[in-house]
């Protein structure tokens, strides 16, 4: 069991505590690497942990276990398998209450999947205790397919700590949210289950604090008041992933530099907490208010919003560059046949066969797009650029200096650039490159490791001479 904070999941543990409720026991057993399969393990030596080890990896059969180790522990590790899940369902009177409080305890998986235990358990060990048992031990934000089952064949048994514990662990997952949830029973529709819903989960004791996806959806409107939407975010700011559109712009009364002022939710947060933009979608207004705020050499910024910030420009910008692309590609294309023709005519004119005129077009076109140059820089910014430009903007402004043009981003690490002519690349490393300008001066230095599991890239130095001259511009 994982220990987490929520009162309704220490109300559990204080029933087990005082004896209201008894808990299963953890009767695991050793599970062990074997090479090969069943077939090369003398009959004798197939003991519980071997034959469960087989098992977990489908190199052994049920029939092919002894029954002398067909033991109580055997099937409490291998559950989860189909053969031995569809013997307990068969044979469920040689399983009693006492064994599926231990699986809750031994099995991590038991409440998982279609196949969970309270599909297959006698419906009678459906009660309170049991229910309370299983939440308790799965706290995993996708293990909510065991309270389905319960829904489905005895929902009356689900308590009221049940399902508040339910409804913070699991509204996470979609299918919980959009069909669990409707299933709530009135009573228990407070502002305290709402309130459930929209704090942090859980995935094994490990708090998670990004959205739950569109939770706040499935709230009703009434609910989500300045005081109920304030309330969440006293308790915990990252309460804030969860808030939905209308719940973002609602206004809110509160004090700055002593005057009172009316300021919309997610202005409020943004201004405590630069890092909360993370959760928010953008707009033009969001953009311009977090850049009012925030300088581009803050770590809120750097960490939380800039690569935020270039996906909206992308999306925002698509249709215009789109448009800006088409139009340059009919240009080029006339350009280009302009080109061929009249090399064609040369050709022609000197006696040689003038279809190589779209050879020297192909050759040059190869040349002109298959450079690419890295997207982000680790070089030195000076100071006077710091608060207007983020790394990856100050080198774009020193390529764009240097006659360097960009055509687009060939990936997420570089862009497609054309060189200035007489300008290349040369490689000095295993890791390290260097673009010299047609004088063979080193103008920049930079790194790319091209393994698939480490890929990075990053322009390091822009020559220092080079740099003289472009401040002179």
């Amino acid at each position: 069991m994982y220990n987490i904070k929520d009162k309704y999941f220490e109300k559990i543990v204080e029933k087990i505590e005082n004896g209201t409720f008894e808990a299963g026991e953890d009767c695991s057993i050793t599970h062990y690497h074997i090479e090969g399969d069943i077939s090369s393990i003398p009959y004798a030596e197939r003991t519980p942990g071997v034959c469960a080890s087989l098992m977990d990896y489908c190199r052994c059969k049920l029939y092919e276990v002894p029954k002398s180790s067909r033991t109580r522990e055997f099937y409490l590790a291998t559950f989860t398998n189909d053969e031995v899940y569809d013997y307990i369902k068969n044979h469920i009177e040689e399983f009693d209450r006492q064994f599926f409080k231990d699986l809750l305890v031994t099995n991590k998986y038991a409440t998982s999947f279609d196949k969970n235990c309270f599909e297959i358990m006698p419906v009678e060990y459906i009660d309170d205790e049991m229910c309370s048992l299983a939440v308790i031990e799965s706290t995993g934000w996708t293990e909510y397919h065991w309270f389905d089952s319960v829904l489905k064949r005895k929902p009356e048994a689900l308590s009221e700590d049940v399902w508040k514990l339910a409804a913070r662990l699991y509204s996470g997952c979609q299918s919980f949210t959009r069909g669990t949830l409707s299933q709530i029973p009135d009573s228990y529709k407070d502002i305290e289950l709402y309130k459930q819903m929209c704090r942090c989960h859980y995935n094994y004791g490990m708090e998670l604090r990004g959205d739950k996806q569109n939770v706040m959806d499935y709230i009703p409107k009434e609910i989500l008041t300045p005081k109920f939407l304030l309330g969440l975010l006293s308790e915990n700011p990252n309460n804030f992933a969860r808030f939905n559109e209308q719940a973002l712009e609602t206004e809110v009364s509160h004090t700055i530099d002593g005057e009172r002022v009316k300021e919309k939710i997610w202005q409020f947060m943004i201004r405590k907490y630069g890092e909360l933009v993370r959760y928010i979608d953008l707009n033009d207004e969001r953009v311009s208010f977090f850049l009012e705020n925030y300088s581009k050499d803050s770590s809120e910024y750097i960490f939380s919003f800039k690569d935020k910030y270039k996906e909206y420009k992308k999306k925002r910008d698509n249709r215009e560059e789109y448009d800006r692309k088409q139009r340059e590609m009919q240009e080029d294309a006339l350009d280009t046949a302009k080109r061929v023709l009249f090399g064609a005519m040369l050709y022609s004119r000197e006696g040689e066969d003038p279809s190589k005129a779209i050879e020297d077009e192909a050759r040059w076109d190869t040349v002109k797009y298959r450079v690419v140059l890295p997207i982000r820089y680790r070089g030195v910014i000076p100071v006077e650029f710091l608060k207007e430009y983020d790394s990856e903007e100050y080198l774009e402004k020193l390529y764009k200096e240097m006659g360097i043009e960009i055509i687009d981003e060939h990936d997420n690490l570089f862009y497609n650039v054309v060189l200035p002519e007489g300008w290349q690349v040369e490689k000095t490393d295993r890791y390290w490159n260097n673009v010299k300008d047609k004088n063979g001066n080193t103008v920049i230095e930079y790194f790319y490791d091209s393994k698939f599991y480490d890929r990075d890239a990053y322009v390091s130095n822009v020559n220092p001479v080079d740099s003289k001259e472009l401040k002179k511009k």
